[in-house]
């Protein structure tokens, strides 16, 4: 079946979504390599034993479907980690303009957007949704334009939406000179997948866009990924975005708490911004999440990095330390403060990490990494190879030619 959308309501029904103000901040590829095999008799028996191995791999990877999918390591190479549902028998829906995608919540669909969506979009409803290649651009929205209205890209459950659904969103271009809100979430029930997804710099325009003074209101507090209404489980595997001012802000609003959340080849890039009042502004926090709030964060072992702004003075003074935040006055015996990551460096590089004294909304070590054995580490800079999505990799022509790593099984209701 397909169906063509063209147009929708500018503005998404009241309770929805995010208002684009949040409590303010205190303060201002991988590659693989396999090496060349000696040719003779001993390269057969190296290369039986490597398949040997390689099944076992597999199978020691296949999902347990009793925990879900279990993501592979980082050296599996190019693949994406999360595959989506299985889209034989879905619905296409051709979306060729912004505003809100209704989708009905017993039916799964495919999404298709082949032309550059120019304004906000609501993603809302739908049972599994799989949305491969799209692009997402605010133009300038005129004078006084909320918010609201310079968002790229909500995901809301509908009124009848099925627990643990799949929104799988992949090689989506989000950028545009007005771009002040990247991804936004109020949808409890679903898990998000995120998949090769590049977010040109996001921004506010002023002081008075940031506070909500005249001719604003409500305040604009721009962010990469906000968790407002909460996600049942948020996916992320190879992700980058700049931001002027926050970028993953995990704290809940609305749904507390969040469920798990598991990041994979992500590299977050702050950068200063001159503002249309003339004034020069640098990022907050570019990771930040609350204890009562925010489900339990997994990232992946040296693959997710925050490049602070160069002309950040606390950034300078603090460098990774001060670009990830939780807000939670931990003590330790002695009284002193527990609140600042512990700063240190191995082989990869300089990491922020959290004693297992910090806790998410359940009472766990709230970050930990992938496979939640250890510690999880945050770097600072940029990958070795560069951003994990470079500008002209994904957009409304995407194709995934890689493949997936984990397979995903679609959800009935």
């Amino acid at each position: 079946m397909s169906g063509q959308e063209s147009g929708a309501q500018a503005q998404p029904p009241a309770g929805d979504e995010p208002s684009g103000r949040h409590p303010q901040s205190p303060g201002p590829d991988e590659t693989s390599r396999i090496s060349r095999l000696p040719v003779g008799p001993l390269a057969g028996l190296v290369a039986v034993l490597a398949v040997v191995v390689v099944g076992a791999l597999i199978l020691v990877l296949r999902p347990d479907p009793a925990t879900g999918p279990r993501p592979v390591p980082s050296a599996a190479g190019e693949q994406l980690t999360w595959a989506p549902p299985d889209t034989d028998g879905y619905t296409e829906k051709v979306v060729t303009s912004a505003g809100t995608i209704k989708l009905d919540d017993d039916t799964d669909y495919v999404i298709r957007t082949p032309e550059t969506l120019t304004g906000p979009v609501t993603l809302k409803g739908g049972r599994n949704v799989v949305w491969i290649g799209g692009h997402i651009s605010i133009a300038d929205q005129g004078e006084a334009a909320s918010s609201i209205g310079r968002r790229a890209l909500v995901v809301v459950d509908g009124p009848q939406a099925v627990e643990d659904r799949i929104v799988h969103i992949e090689g989506m271009l989000i950028d545009g000179e007005d771009l002040s809100e990247g991804i936004d979430t109020n949808a409890p029930t679903a898990i998000l997948q995120l998949a090769n997804i590049r977010i040109g710099k996001i921004s506010f325009r002023s002081a008075a866009d940031r506070d909500g003074d005249a001719p604003f209101s409500g305040g604009n507090h721009p962010d990469l990924v906000q968790l407002w209404g909460s996600v049942g489980e948020l996916r992320v595997d190879r992700f980058t975005g700049t931001s002027s001012y926050q970028g993953f802000f995990f704290k809940v609003d609305q749904n507390a708490p969040s469920g798990p959340i598991r990041i994979r080849r992500t590299n977050i890039i702050g950068v200063a911004h001159r503002g249309r009042d003339g004034q020069t502004y640098v990022p907050e926090r570019l990771l930040y999440w609350e204890k009562d709030s925010t489900g339990p964060m997994f990232f992946d072992e040296g693959t997710c990095w925050i490049q602070p702004a160069a002309q950040d003075p606390d950034a300078a003074e603090h460098g990774i330390g001060s670009e990830v935040y939780y807000p939670q006055d931990y003590r330790d015996s002695d009284g002193e403060s527990q609140l600042a990551a512990h700063v240190q460096r191995d082989d990869t590089g300089t990491y922020a990490s959290w004693a297992q004294a910090v806790t998410e909304s359940q009472g766990q070590p709230a970050v930990r990494n992938l496979a939640g054995d250890g510690p999880g580490k945050v770097y600072e800079g940029l990958p070795p190879g560069g951003d994990y999505v470079p500008a002209g990799s994904v957009g409304a022509d995407y194709e995934n030619t890689v493949g997936y790593a984990v397979d995903v099984e679609g959800k009935d209701s």
